[in-house]
């Protein structure tokens, strides 16, 4: 093999290396990109739950107090029958 020829193999290298890195930093910049979107779903979702949580504690602190009141009037009338 002639140093011509080696020269063309390592340039023949050298440019698939440099397609690969190329190829890299493309990937690098769609990775990014999804990694951000996904983030952004991920704090909106976390917001949403917590949203939800709130407004199930209210409503379970909602419904303790209506029965309690209604234990409340059921004690009343026990007592005014007995």
């Amino acid at each position: 093999m002639t140093i011509q020829e080696k020269v063309k193999l390592l340039a023949a290298r050298v440019e698939r290396l440099i397609n690969y890195a190329r190829q890299l930093e493309q990937d690098n910049q769609t990775l990014t990109h999804e990694k951000k979107q996904l983030s952004e779903e991920l704090t909106a979702l976390r917001n949403e739950c917590h949203r939800m949580k709130l407004e199930a504690a209210d409503r379970t602190q909602l419904v303790t107090e209506k029965l309690t009141g209604v234990l409340a009037r059921l004690d009343e009338l026990e007592q005014l029958e007995g």
